[in-house]
């Protein structure tokens, strides 16, 4: 018994760590490089803006679930190509329970979109970003996410690649 409580503990204790591992596992694999730009919003901040932005019941709503946004990034047109296939390859091997939301390619640019989801709830969005020589991103977003509120304020949350959440929601209404 005490085994089987100890598994199920450790278990929820767990979570939180393997619902950023996308990005750890990146972070990890380049964890020295200079050419990387990393910005981690924790949950802290995002109290902080829930309480500044007390008269704004739906931003409040989109913001309300997160529990961490991590962006990455990089403009080094030389290296760009391998951060996307690094982080391509991590998604796609430790996928774990991640479905592709949307996929896109102009020109070189090529943008991924995907969620892992229980209960009907997404808990990880990520969003993978790369122009073969100019722009490399990949962001994750961790909790519970409310899609459509989030696709609603992705403009004034002001990340360019989650402006793509409007043509995700606009494709599950149809």
């Amino acid at each position: 018994m005490k085994k089987i409580l100890l598994t199920i503990l450790l278990s929820f204790l767990s979570y939180p760590a393997f619902s950023q591992e996308i990005a750890n596992l990146f972070i990890e694999k380049f964890n020295n490089d200079d050419n990387l730009e990393i910005i981690s919003i924790g949950k802290k901040m995002f109290q902080v803006m829930e309480s500044v932005s007390s008269d704004n019941a739906d931003f409040n709503k989109a913001i309300k679930g997160i529990e961490k946004i991590v962006v990455i990034s990089s403009k080094d047109s030389i290296l760009n190509n391998e951060y996307y296939n690094s982080a391509y390859e991590i998604l796609t091997k430790k996928k774990n329970g991640f479905e592709p939301l949307l996929s896109t390619k102009e020109g070189k640019d090529d943008l991924i979109v995907m969620a892992k989801e229980s209960k009907g709830i997404i808990k990880e969005l990520v969003l993978l970003q790369g122009d073969k020589s100019d722009n490399f991103s990949l962001i994750t977003l961790c909790g519970d996410i409310d899609l459509k509120t989030l696709a609603k304020y992705s403009e004034k949350i002001n990340l360019s690649g989650l402006k793509v959440l409007n043509s995700i929601n606009e494709e599950n209404n149809k």
